[in-house]
């Protein structure tokens, strides 16, 4: 069988790609400007946004019908209904927004809510995320702890470990700048592409769901318009230097915000020296231009490749008959007060197949490609990489049919609206940033997680703890030389949950653990990880019959922490 869901992942990306309008005649730039002026311009509103999809499929193969019916049971009849609120004040320092989901799904109701609370005000910003779970979800997550509270994002303390390399008091004229600057990225990309197409149209006067007189815009593609929308978007917008520009002038401008110097004297460099703040942009910039200088080289023929694609895909319809409708309503002030979407999607499986089988025998180019088809995800209703259909025989039939409808509204602009921010305590609520710190944080600081350590025992010799619990060395104890502590390999490795061979010609110790392979040989202080090279200060060594490696670096290398505690020579570890 050939590869469904993979199909199924390209065309949703496609899908949801063409939702970012850009085009070039005077009615698309005039609702790119709306668009652009909703967004920048609103203090206040309410809305309200519904999403609905349906799902309906069928294939003579048994196994893939059976896939398709699971499908239908959980993508059938989804309906999201959302009630928004957000304000901000006029200065844009201050914004705080609330939305309240409804869920249907598999005949299952479900209803949550989102807060974000944004001060930029004072000396540092404060942000907070804040949401609930669905009722549904509850029992499968941290075995219901989430049940009735709050789940807490809260940004203050990231805000306040970096707040002495920050100048927060430009925060506020560096988000204009970026967002200006992308705006006007779009705007100029739109004007300058040719589709050779009308992609918007000015449809008159319309009236909304509210009653309100507006403009009216309808996109409307089909399915090869759609692929030529696509393939510009991709070849004349993305794929092109002024694309770079942008994350150039993005990245420039964000660095201005950094201290390097007081980054810099807490790295343990430039203390009591005199400091370039402008220099070290400089040298910042130049590492950018010259890895974008080689991107750019690229692009020919990243196009050259782009093109081949589509044009092997032409005939593997990703749209029905309806194709993608688009509605935009404009207000007299020039908002976007309501918008409504629908897609129709139609996939015949045994085109998509023949169209995957062309792309394995076009040469794309830049990054000549062993396998085109395993750039897509990996599922189990295909053939493995050696039994690619070569004939009709193995092409397996098929269609679905996936419509997505959504819409959206917005009212009561710019008025007096009241954001509730619910009120947080330790009792009623989880923050997710304190759960976790202890875990990544501490893992990215090369610390232990307090909550992993426990008590060691009063016993002689070396312990070691992985994740809280103590490792027995039953035969050979770990053992200190020069100052290294070394411990029988495959106890350790295989407590951490790796493969260990030993080659004894060459007296050659492999571990692997998932994607890491690390190499020592007994004696010699050269060793591998994945096939690059580390010294190390005491070799492997044989101990009374058992193979003795150094601790501290093969478990780093198995991506593990390590700690010593030196009055009760313990070793600690974590390891994920």
């Amino acid at each position: 069988m050939k590869k469904l869901r993979k199909v199924l992942a390209v065309v949703m990306v496609l899908v949801l790609a063409s939702m970012a309008l850009a085009g070039c005649t005077t009615s698309e730039i005039e609702l790119i400007d709306s668009l652009i002026t909703t967004t920048n311009q609103l203090k206040s509103y309410e809305g309200t946004s519904t999403l609905e999809i349906s799902f309906s499929g069928e294939s003579s193969n048994e196994e893939v019908q059976e896939v398709l019916k699971e499908l239908a049971v959980y993508l059938d009849g989804i309906k999201l209904v959302a009630n928004q609120k957000a304000w901000s004040d006029e200065e844009g320092q201050k914004a705080k927004a609330a939305v309240d989901y409804e869920l249907e799904i598999a005949d299952t109701k479900a209803n949550f809510s989102f807060w974000a609370d944004v001060d930029a005000s004072g000396d540092k910003p404060s942000m907070k995320i804040i949401f609930t779970v669905p009722e549904l979800l509850l029992a499968s997550l941290a075995n219901g702890e989430y049940a009735g509270k709050y789940i807490v994002i809260n940004y203050d303390n990231l805000f306040e470990e970096v707040d002495a390399f920050v100048d927060y008091s430009n925060v506020e004229n560096i988000g204009k700048e970026i967002f200006d600057m992308i705006f006007d990225y779009i705007k100029s990309s739109a004007a300058d592409l040719d589709l050779g197409m009308e992609v918007a149209v000015k449809k008159g006067t319309g009236t909304t769901s509210k009653g309100e007189s507006a403009t009216k815009y309808e996109v409307k593609l089909d399915d090869a318009s759609f692929k030529k929308f696509m393939e510009a978007i991709i070849n004349d917008v993305i794929l092109q230097d002024k694309t770079l520009e942008l994350f150039r002038d993005y990245m420039e401008t964000s660095l201005s915000l950094v201290n390097y110097e007081l980054l810099y004297q807490d790295l343990g460099g430039g203390i009591g020296e005199e400091f370039d703040q402008e220099a070290a942009i400089k040298e910042a910039m130049a590492e950018i231009d010259e890895g974008l200088a080689e991107v750019s080289k690229e692009f020919p023929e990243y196009r050259k490749a782009v093109s081949k694609v589509f044009e092997a895909l032409k005939d593997a319809k990703i749209l029905g008959e309806e194709g993608i409708t688009s509605t935009y309503f404009i207000n007299k002030d020039g908002c976007v007060v309501e918008q409504k979407h629908a897609i129709d999607i139609e996939i015949d499986f045994a085109q998509w197949q023949k169209a995957v089988l062309n792309l394995e025998n076009i040469d794309l180019g830049a990054g000549k490609l062993e396998n085109k088809v395993s750039l897509l995800p990996e599922n189990d209703l295909y053939l493995e990489d050696d039994e690619v259909a070569e004939n009709e025989e193995d092409i397996v039939d098929g269609k679905i049919k996936l419509g997505i409808n959504y819409e959206s509204s917005i009212y009561n602009i710019n008025k007096e609206i009241d954001v509730e921010i619910p009120e947080i305590t330790e009792e009623n609520s989880i923050d997710l940033f304190a759960e976790l710190a202890g875990i990544l944080g501490s893992v990215i600081g090369g610390e232990i997680p307090s909550d992993t350590i426990v008590e060691p025992p009063v016993k002689d010799g070396i312990n070691v703890i992985l994740n809280g619990s103590y490792i027995e060395f039953p035969d050979v104890v770990p053992q200190i030389i020069d100052g290294r502590t070394l411990v029988p390999i495959r106890a350790i490795s295989e407590e951490m949950g790796a493969d260990v061979g030993y080659e004894h010609e060459t007296r050659t110790v492999t571990i692997v653990d998932g994607d890491n392979e690390i190499v020592l040989k007994i004696g010699e202080t050269t060793a591998y990880v994945n096939g690059e090279v580390y010294e190390l200060d005491v070799p492997a060594n044989v101990i009374e019959g058992r193979t003795m490696v150094p601790i501290r670096f093969v478990s780093e290398a198995m991506g593990a922490v390590v700690d010593w505690d030196g009055e009760t020579k313990t070793v600690i570890i974590f390891k994920f």
